[in-house]
This record gives C-alpha cells, structure tokens and sequence, in this order.
C-alpha cells in the first residue's frame, strides 16, 4: 500500500535527470518518475548533448516532462542546470539509468513530517543495487548519523538517496563541474558543513542503481582519483574554521583518507594515495594509521606509509594475474 503524506501544504518537488546517450533506460526512468505516488511533481530532463534517440525519446512524454537540450559538459553540469530551472521547494536527482520506487518522495515526507516545512532537515534513504547477475540492498545501519558531517564520510550516500531542499543545494554553489566521479561525496560534504542539518535515515529501499556500461560515476578508480579534488575543497575550509572542525570530524575524515589511500595503492595510484596521505596526516596522523589494514600498518610502521604504498602496489600487480586465473 502506499504511504501517505498528510501535510496540507505540499511543496513541489523537482526530480531532475542528467541524460546523455541512455536512449535504452531513460523511458524507465521518467515513467518510474510520474509514477510517484506523492502528487506534487515536476520532472526535468537534462539531455547533455545525447547522440541517440535520448532526447526523441523524452519528447514522446509530452508535457508531462521539461526537456532541456544542451552541449555536452558532463553529468555535474546537467544537474546543475536542472537546479536552475527547477521550481520545486525540494530536489529528487535521478541518473538516467536508475528507478525510483513508487513511494521514493513521499516516504521522505512522511519521515521528516513537519520537519521539512520548517527547514534544516536532511532525509536519506536506502536503495537496492542491481548487477547484471544479482541485487545487493545497501540500508542506512544506523538511526542516527548524529554529527552529519561525520555521517556522510561513513556512509557516503549515492545521489538519489537524499531529498535535496533546493535552497540548499543553490547556497552551496550546486556541484563541483570539476569533477567526473565523486560528485555527491564532494556536495554532501560541503552541504553538511555549512548547513548542519538535522539527519533522518529512511531504512528501506526505495530506488534502484542498476549498474550498466558507461553509466554515470560507475568507475571506482575514477572516484578514488577525484578525491584529491575533493579534499583540497573541503579539507582546508575545515582546518581554518576552527569552530566547526572538532576531534571527531577530524578523525573521522583522516580515517576516510586512510581507507582510500589503501585502495589507491592497491590501484597502482600511488600518487593520488600520497597526496591524500598528506592530507589524512595533517588532520589526525593516528586515525589515518589506524584506518589501514592490519598488514600495511605493520610495513608503514617499518618502512613508512609512502615505501609500504608503493610495496604493495607491487605486490598486488604481481598476484593479481594469479586471483584472477583462480
């Protein structure tokens, strides 16, 4: 049955869609889009220089969908450009070759009741992700972030799964046309510093990342690649402003660093793991050592964390051949 939100005065939502070349999925997106049980919405469709039938196909919707056509300049740019033209009070992002489930906006209402009406409220749900040969489900494990800028480090939240006021997202300059992945990590961050926001988790899913060729942000080493980016935004806001940058935002970050520049050295990004280790050091040298397994801690505290990196890049070009003929 679908939920019901019991507001008398509904604000309009904006669901915006970057498109470009998803002339096989974008018809599912927009019809899962006007298939939203909560009446109030407009869809927006950024067609971002498309070559295929993308934009014939959005235009057979009719009136029930906004298109807007322009060069191509990337998924940040196209959303970007739905900001600007959306008149919702709240924001839906949805990538062009993903769902929303029919209660997605609603049930964002009914969990932040008359939160949302009197502002600083921030509501993030859960989704299913599907893989061409299987589904895996990813619900917020908390019920509380309690700090939200430490909150989005740990859980990191895919775009679609957070109901975007769109105040917010304009006081925040909207998304960094910098960057090509991690773009959501990058905005959350800067959105939770400077707003502070009250944090309800939604724990169920309702959206679905399927995960297909070319789509947007799919490359996990184009993330790791942008996070140096990222952090040279965020992290030295942070240090200056000595009254919102606390131990635990700097442990938790540091940790988060750590984390990555394990896996960049695992990727052969030795040079995008030293940068960010750099920059893990400089907020909390402890919680970057401690974020590193087991066995990279024990050659770091030998050789030191940049020799111990570039050892295990070795290391894992030569087994990696062996793990995959297994």
């Amino acid at each position: 049955m679908a939920e019901k939100c019991d507001m008398e005065d509904k604000p309009l939502v904006s669901i915006v869609i970057p498109c470009y070349n998803a002339e096989d999925y974008i018809a599912g997106a927009i019809e899962s889009g006007l298939g939203q049980s909560y009446e109030r919405i407009e869809l927006l469709v950024v067609d971002d220089g498309s070559t295929d039938r993308s934009a014939d196909i959005v235009k057979s919707f009719g009136d029930k969908v906004k298109l807007i056509q322009r060069k191509n300049s990337g998924a940040c740019a196209a959303r970007n450009v739905g900001i600007e033209h959306a008149t919702g009070t709240y924001i839906q992002f949805l990538d062009a070759d993903d769902v929303l489930y029919e209660d997605k906006v609603v049930s964002h209402f009914v969990a932040m009741r008359s939160d949302c009406l009197q502002g600083g409220v921030m509501s993030v749900c859960g989704y299913d992700v599907e893989w061409p040969d299987y589904k895996e489900v990813a619900i917020p494990s908390r019920s509380d972030w309690g700090d939200p800028f430490c909150g989005v480090i740990r859980a990191m939240p895919q775009t679609s799964a957070v109901l975007y006021p769109k105040s917010w997202l304009v006081g925040i300059g909207g998304f960094n046309e910098n960057l090509s992945a991690a773009q959501e990590f990058d905005l959350n961050l800067r959105l939770t510093q400077r707003y502070e926001p009250k944090v309800i988790l939604i724990k169920k899913s309702l959206f679905c990342v399927k995960k297909v060729p070319g789509g947007i942000s799919r490359s996990f080493e184009r993330v790791l690649g942008n996070y140096p980016k990222v952090m040279r935004g965020v992290v030295p806001r942070l240090l200056e402003d000595s009254g919102n940058m606390g131990s635990e935002r700097r442990a938790s970050l540091a940790g988060c660093l750590g984390r990555a520049v394990y896996a960049c050295y695992k990727r052969h990004l030795c040079q995008v793991g030293n940068e960010l280790w750099g920059m893990a050091v400089e907020l909390d040298k402890m919680a970057a050592r401690n974020a590193l397994p087991g066995s990279m801690r024990m050659l770091a505290f030998w050789l030191g964390v940049r020799n111990a990196g570039r050892l295990a890049s070795v290391v894992h070009r030569i087994v990696r051949p062996f793990r995959k003929s297994a």
